[in-house]
């Protein structure tokens, strides 16, 4: 089973995300340095986001662009995440933790 437990559990050369493998997601140059990945969003228009816990003044100068399956390359427990709906976010302290999901605030 997937994170929340709908579907069958995923192969690892199967890909389950409902989005491609190249679709552009948000990240920071703190995580593709190397940070864990601590926060993940699946926004209700569909944007995903990977972030670690730093923390920056200006996110624009910090900001990245990366096809998703260079995240899911750069840490491989993120590809648990496909069933994460829109509008939900998970936060964990570290790599290994369990995920703990939020709604997210509707804007």
């Amino acid at each position: 089973m997937g994170l929340f437990g709908f579907g069958k559990k995923k192969d690892q050369d199967q890909w389950g995300f409902p989005v491609g493998p190249n679709t552009a997601v948000f990240t920071t140059s703190f995580v593709l340095d190397g940070k864990p990945v601590t926060y993940v969003s699946h926004d209700i228009d569909g944007d995903w986001q990977f972030f670690s816990e730093d923390k920056y003044a200006d996110f624009e100068a910090v900001a990245k662009v990366v096809g998703l399956k260079e995240m899911i390359e750069h840490d491989p427990t993120l590809a648990s995440l496909f069933e994460l709906p829109k509008g939900m976010a998970v936060t964990r302290a570290r790599i290994g933790d369990q995920w703990k999901a939020h709604k997210l605030d509707a804007e």
